[in-house]
């Protein structure tokens, strides 16, 4: 589970700015590495979080979600490149 925003702290707006930033960061990879996770995530965002997402984090899931395909043969085809590299050795 990625890492919770601590807001028991004063924080300047652009220091929360980049809190929030690097959770969605983590959140999008932690996505992409873990299939379990991503699932879950995809199926009910609220309860693997623990917040309500915004629109703008809705529309990244979206465009994640869409992009995995893509991503998974990029992934496959650099697999089989390393393969071939090793075996060259």
């Amino acid at each position: 589970m990625p890492r919770r925003v601590d807001c028991s702290r004063r924080r300047s707006g652009s220091e929360a700015a980049r809190e929030q930033e690097e959770l969605r960061r983590e959140i999008i990879t932690k996505a992409l590495l873990d299939e379990t996770f991503r699932k879950k995530l995809f199926r009910n965002p609220k309860r693997v979080l623990g917040f309500s997402l915004t629109a703008r984090d809705r529309r990244s899931l979206k465009k994640l979600e869409a992009s995995l395909p893509l991503l998974e043969a990029q992934l496959a085809h650099l697999a089989g490149t390393v393969l071939c590299i090793t075996n060259d050795l």
